[in-house]
C-alpha cells in the first residue's frame, strides 16, 4: 500500500508541479526564535471531576529547534508528563519527538448508549491508576519539510481501581487488578506541497498512515495487533482548506 500510494504522489506531484509551480515559503519551517508560554486551567467536567492543569511549554531552547513542554493536573485527575521535541539528529533532516508521563488517578468515562435517543447520564465511569506511558516519533524530511517519513511509537499501562455509575455508586471494585497494557505504532508518508509548513494557505497536502494498535498483557508477550490505514488529503487555497475524498 506504502508503494501504491508512494507512486500516486509522484503522479499527483507532476501534474501538480505541471498545473502550478509549487509555493514559496511564506515562514521558515525550521524556525529558532526562542519562546515560552505557561498555561494554567481549571476545569470541571461530568465524568471527568475537576481539578486544576498547568503546562509550560519553552520553544526553540537558547535559539535551537529543541522544544520542552511539561505539564500537570491534579484533583480527580492526577498526572504528570513532560516531552523533547524537534531534537534535530541531522540538521533539518532527521528529527526526534520523545515524550513520557506517569498518571497516578484517573477517570475514563464509557456510556451505555449512542445517538439522539440515548440518555446523556447512562455511563459508567472507570477509575484507573498506577499508570505511566513513553513515547517518540522519528521523521525524515527533505525540501523545506515538504517531502517527509515517519515512523511513531506511544506505551501506556494503567490498572483497574473501580467502576462506578454516573451518581457515584460503586459497581465493582478489584482487590488486586494486573496492568493493562495497550500501545499504538504508525508509519506514514507527509507531502506538503503549500507555502507554510505551520500555517498553510496555499497548495496541496497530502498524507498516508499505516497504523496498529497492540495490546499486551501484565507480563509483557504479544497478544494481539490491529492494523488500519488512514489517508488525508487537503487542497489550500485563498486561505480555504478543503478535504478531498480520494
Amino acid at each position: 500500500m506504502i508503494i501504491q500510494f508512494t507512486l500516486f504522489v509522484l503522479v499527483s506531484f507532476l501534474a501538480f508541479t505541471a498545473s502550478a509551480q509549487v509555493p514559496e515559503r511564506r515562514n521558515d519551517p525550521f524556525p529558532t526564535e526562542e519562546a515560552w508560554y505557561i498555561i494554567p486551567a481549571p476545569f470541571s467536567a461530568p465524568g471527568l471531576g475537576s481539578g486544576l492543569f498547568v503546562a509550560g511549554l519553552w520553544s526553540n531552547i537558547s535559539e535551537s529547534h529543541s522544544d520542552l513542554f511539561v505539564g500537570m493536573v491534579k484533583g480527580d485527575f492526577d498526572a504528570t508528563f513532560a516531552g523533547l521535541l524537534d531534537n534535530h539528529i541531522i540538521d533539518e533532516t532527521l528529527i526526534l519527538d520523545v515524550s513520557g508521563g506517569v498518571i497516578n488517578e484517573a477517570i475514563v468515562t464509557s456510556y451505555q448508549g449512542r445517538g439522539f435517543d440515548s440518555d446523556p447520564k447512562n455511563y459508567n465511569t472507570f477509575k484507573v491508576g498506577d499508570g505511566e506511558g513513553t513515547g517518540g516519533r522519528i521523521m525524515l524530511t527533505f525540501w523545506e519539510r515538504r517531502l517527509n517519513a515517519f515512523a511513531t511509537r506511544f506505551m501506556q499501562s494503567s490498572r483497574l481501581k473501580g467502576v462506578y455509575e454516573a451518581d457515584g455508586t460503586l459497581i465493582y471494585e478489584p482487590d488486586s487488578a494486573a496492568k493493562t497494557k495497550v500501545g499504538m505504532q504508525s508509519l506514514g508518508l507527509l507531502f506538503d506541497f503549500t507555502d507554510d509548513w505551520g500555517d498553510p494557505r496555499n497548495g496541496l497536502k497530502l498524507s498516508h498512515n499505516q497504523n496498529g494498535f497492540v495490546g499486551l498483557n501484565s507480563d509483557g508477550p504479544l497478544t494481539g495487533t490491529i492494523h488500519y490505514r488512514s489517508k488525508c488529503h487537503r487542497l489550500f487555497t485563498n486561505g480555504r482548506t478543503i478535504n478531498m475524498g480520494f
